[in-house]
């Protein structure tokens, strides 16, 4: 028996029969012709949910990362699909060049972005998943099969958000760009106010997005946008000490005192909004995007239609102060630009993302389930990657090919290889 694996949140544990950990495509092709058994790929574990567990085989892709070729005209790159986001960032601006958006977290593999649909924030900027130009997969039989809008698009189109479902992603071909640089605004503003102006605040900054701490009558927004060479704001680097102690210890100490003494929870909240940092920073793409996060936590995750977003947030902060929950965790609003992936969580719609989350030892089940209804109540989709109860009748309604997605599994994987029990409750009637 292989040894013991967790998730990242640390409350999904699993132990494969089998871990194999190949070096190469070639190695990668081999561990999937001699399996007897059924798959699963891990990246990073940073999903919330158990869409890696397996008590059969698990390939891990920590070998397979790096670049494996860069064309500068037109400027694109292959990467390997075990590259973790916070080594791709500084391989790329090497060579001068960066990626168009990423998420504040960069733990995670490049492999479990894509599959997951995970993203930043940015009215005009979709998913990571529309940076890519071509995948390469491994099927269940072991072949290897190349996949762009040029050459099966349909394929494509499901192969870009696919929760791993549809084979192995070991190449993944980007589009980049010139490395460039983000001048990093937060600053506290009212959240009435906040919630007013929201979709003018999205339509003005390359990057938008805000926090709110329930039972607070304040919201932090952190715009990013890209300045000249010569531009100099106040702080040119964020400093490490704020984010380490600010965004972390204090922090962990505030979620402690909240779990303590839940009935403290709106003052603790209150004197959190009203002490986030206020400030400017400078720096390259991959400086300013991630920002550490030492705090272990749950989080669900729902894209609902960009303008229901505002409405969403008043919900909740309704269900909230009339179930007098114990919220410690901010509330984060961001916005994604729709896109075409049959499983994306964007198709076809401009989106907002709301994210909630529960300190780790805490009980989020009360706060979840009735989020959860405010969210589908508006059409909400639901992040792959994070907690939720969401069933195929709901996804049937919410994703207009669900359908097609299932029929271009079955095609991809008729031995159902590459499922497990969390996904066999997701595809499987």
């Amino acid at each position: 028996m292989a040894a013991r694996l967790r998730n990242w949140a640390g409350d999904v544990r699993w132990r494969p029969a089998r871990i194999d950990r190949p070096g190469s495509q070639e190695e990668l092709v081999a561990c999937v012709r001699r399996s007897t058994m059924p798959i699963r790929v891990l990246g990073a574990g940073h999903s919330f949910t158990a869409l890696c567990a397996t008590d059969h085989q698990t390939i891990r892709l920590d070998r397979l990362n790096g670049l494996v070729s860069l064309d500068r005209e037109p400027k694109e790159a292959t990467v390997w699909a075990g590259t973790r986001l916070r080594e791709l960032g500084p391989l790329l601006a090497r060579q001068g060049l960066a990626i168009e958006n990423q998420g504040d977290i960069d733990t995670q593999s490049l492999g479990g972005v894509l599959a997951t649909g995970t993203h930043g924030t940015g009215a005009r900027l979709g998913c990571i998943s529309s940076q890519v130009l071509e995948l390469t997969l491994v099927t269940g039989a072991g072949d290897s099969v190349t996949l762009s809008r040029r050459h099966g698009e349909r394929l494509f189109r499901a192969a870009a958000v696919s929760l791993g479902s549809l084979g192995i992603l070991s190449q993944v071909r980007l589009k980049v760009c010139p490395v460039y640089r983000l001048s990093e605004v937060r600053r506290r503003v009212p959240l009435d106010e906040c919630l007013a102006r929201v979709a003018a605040s999205a339509a003005r900054h390359r990057h938008f997005e805000f926090f709110w701490f329930p039972y607070s009558d304040l919201a932090l927004t952190k715009t990013l946008d890209r300045v000249p060479a010569e531009e100099n704001p106040p702080n040119r680097f964020r400093p490490f000490l704020t984010n380490l102690l600010l965004e972390n210890l204090a922090f962990w100490l505030t979620c402690q005192g909240s779990r303590l003494r839940p009935a403290w929870t709106p003052a603790i909240n209150a004197l959190c909004a009203r002490t986030l940092d206020e400030a400017e920073y400078l720096g390259p793409p991959h400086r300013i995007f991630p920002s550490p996060r030492l705090v272990r936590f749950h989080e669900m995750e729902y894209a609902v239609p960009a303008d229901r977003g505002p409405d969403c947030v008043r919900e909740l902060r309704e269900f909230i102060i009339r179930r007098r929950l114990p919220v410690s965790f901010p509330i984060e609003y961001r916005y994604v630009r729709e896109d075409d992936f049959f499983l994306s969580p964007f198709f076809k719609r401009d989106s907002a993302t709301l994210s909630i989350n529960v300190f780790h030892p805490n009980s989020y089940r009360e706060y979840f389930d009735g989020a959860e209804a405010i969210f589908q109540n508006h059409a909400g989709r639901p992040h792959w990657g994070k907690k939720h109860n969401a069933g195929p009748a709901y996804l049937r309604r919410v994703y207009p090919h669900w359908d097609d997605f299932l029929h271009i599994r079955e095609e991809l994987d008729p031995g159902e290889r590459f499922l497990n029990p969390h996904l066999r409750e997701l595809f499987l009637e």
